[in-house]
């Protein structure tokens, strides 16, 4: 059972929908009561716009776990697209109007579906909006838990790698002797307001003193070169009840961050420190070694699973899709040192 569902994942990761259905239809009789079998066949029979097995099947798992926000967002929009607009929206609107749900995984999606739906004049409008390629990214996606690299908070990382070892730079992104006369004009004024309660969306509760002293490592950093941490710092505040005066600011500082290579990378990350707290690690740089699995190529770009901590071949720290931007001629026979950008997407 395991080996199967760890298949449909990877399947369904590389977005093969057809080839997910073929491997688990055949065996509906085995798994009658198992909610991840419905929701994986139910999930991508509506990617590949199967409207009818897709009600069926998310009926299914609807029925063994009502409160899943994922199943109630997929059910409800296949209720609506057959015409069952009420039965639709009450399904969706008992996600979003619960309490106990927001701020889960999957419950943002749920908000962005709701708000398409009423947006839609009619059934007809709504119809033909869902068979629209680009309206599949507010189709929910599978749960964080049935992947071993994904994280809380219904985050997944995407690496986006920069450069692979051996690869010839064209280019100086990063110059120590860059100017950063701007640094010094960043500041926090007596004037500014610090923290802000008002929206109580935010990852990290910080006090005054705590905001002023991450703004003040942040330029630190900056001052000393040492990029990756001070965009640690700048996402940290990002993310915080800091007031929208500290967040421009840290935005600017932001701006002062520049691209490493292998070379000048300082600071790097562990997969273990990303794959904790991705989005405190959003658009950082790290350095790991590892081997490449499915590798895909195509004209336009290069993709594959990068097997963190797996180039002695004996433990797998974690998985991580990876995009390469320029060409390169790759084996998954050997094994690599990549830098890479975290990358951080909602499902």
């Amino acid at each position: 059972m395991a080996n199967l569902f760890k298949e449909a994942t990877s399947l369904f990761r590389r977005k093969k929908y057809s080839d997910v259905i073929h491997l688990l239809e055949p065996k509906v009789t085995l798994y009658r009561g198992s909610f991840k079998y419905f929701y994986y066949l139910g999930l991508s029979c509506l990617y590949v716009r199967d409207w009818g097995a897709a009600y069926s099947y998310l009926k299914t798992a609807y029925m063994i776990d009502d409160r899943n926000i994922s199943t109630a967002t997929a059910y409800g929009l296949v209720l609506i697209r057959r015409g069952d607009r009420q039965e639709g929206l009450e399904v969706l609107l008992e996600i979003v109007e619960n309490s106990e749900l927001k701020g889960r995984r999957g419950y943002r999606k749920a908000c962005r579906a709701l708000d398409l739906v009423k947006k839609c004049g009619s059934g007809k409008d709504f119809i033909e909006m869902l068979e629209r390629s680009r309206f599949s990214r507010y189709f929910p996606a599978p749960p964080a838990n049935w992947v071993p690299w994904a994280a809380a908070g219904g985050v997944f990382l995407l690496l986006a790698v920069v450069v692979l070892s051996l690869y010839p730079l064209r280019d100086r992104f990063f110059n120590r002797q860059e100017s950063r006369a701007n640094l010094a004009a960043v500041v926090i004024n007596e004037t500014d307001d610090i923290s802000d309660y008002s929206d109580s969306d935010f990852h990290y509760l910080l006090s005054e003193r705590e905001i002023r002293a991450g703004f003040g490592r942040a330029k630190e950093y900056l001052e000393e070169y040492r990029d990756n941490l001070a965009r640690r710092e700048v996402n940290r505040l990002l993310l915080s009840n800091a007031s929208i005066d500290i967040k421009q600011k840290a935005l600017a500082l932001g701006r002062l961050i520049r691209r490493p290579d292998l070379k000048t990378l300082r600071d790097s990350y562990s997969y273990e420190e990303v794959s904790g707290e991705p989005m405190l690690y959003s658009r950082c740089y790290v350095k790991w070694q590892g081997r490449l699995s499915n590798l895909s190529v195509t004209d336009s770009r290069i993709a594959f699973d990068f097997l963190v901590g797996y180039q002695d071949r004996r433990i797998v720290e974690g998985i991580v899709p990876s995009v390469l931007d320029f060409e390169y001629l790759l084996d998954e026979n050997y094994a690599y040192e990549l830098l890479g950008q975290v990358v951080v997407e909602e499902p």
